[in-house]
């Protein structure tokens, strides 16, 4: 479990806790059994991240959520990044903070907040191909430094809240083959 401090561009925290609401959706299970098969980090808790706030100006605030300690994803080139987020229709955009040493800061679009209910959020993180080896080697491995909300212009000043559950990152781990760590120099014709 993954601790998480709140911050505000304006003050008036509510409340950041772990609550017992879960996705009741086949394929969330299903995920979690994979997880739990193939990663011997994964363990299921029965419990969501829960966000509870409000915006009394919507056009000029915004919300951090950053880990207490840093997410270093482990070694491999991270490809694919998910995560469920319960709604109810708010115009908020969420967007994942990743960073490099070499690539530096990357933000990243997850999508708009705008459902009902629960919903899995998958992308593609656009990583520089020529960093690539950095990756695998886990010389410069990739951090989530956090996640943030910011309002669309629909969304109305007053309360919310949402549910955060099931974070994870697919790694594409280089072939391994005995002299793999030699620079490849041959060109061909």
């Amino acid at each position: 479990s993954i601790s998480w401090k709140f911050h505000r561009s304006v003050a008036s925290i509510q409340r950041l806790s772990l609550a017992a609401k879960t996705p009741d959706l086949a394929g969330f299970a299903t995920e979690a059994e994979l997880y739990s098969k193939y990663s011997n980090r994964f363990t299921r808790n029965l419990q969501s991240l829960f966000l509870h706030s409000n915006f009394a100006n919507p056009n000029r605030e915004h919300i951090s959520l950053k880990p207490k300690r840093k997410i270093i994803f482990p070694g491999g080139v991270p490809i694919r990044f998910f995560l469920w987020v319960y709604s109810n229709g708010y115009d908020l955009n969420l967007r994942a903070h990743l960073w490099q040493k070499k690539s530096g800061k990357l933000l990243v679009s997850l999508g708009k907040l705008d459902h009902f209910g629960w919903k899995r959020f998958e992308i593609t993180i656009p990583l520089q191909k020529k960093h690539r080896l950095l990756y695998e080697k886990r010389r410069f491995p990739i951090e989530l430094t956090g996640l943030s909300l910011k309002p669309g212009s629909s969304l109305q000043k007053g309360d919310f809240f949402l549910y955060f559950d099931q974070m994870a990152v697919l790694l594409e781990n280089g072939m391994e083959y005995p002299g793999s760590e030699i620079r490849d120099t041959w060109k061909g014709n």
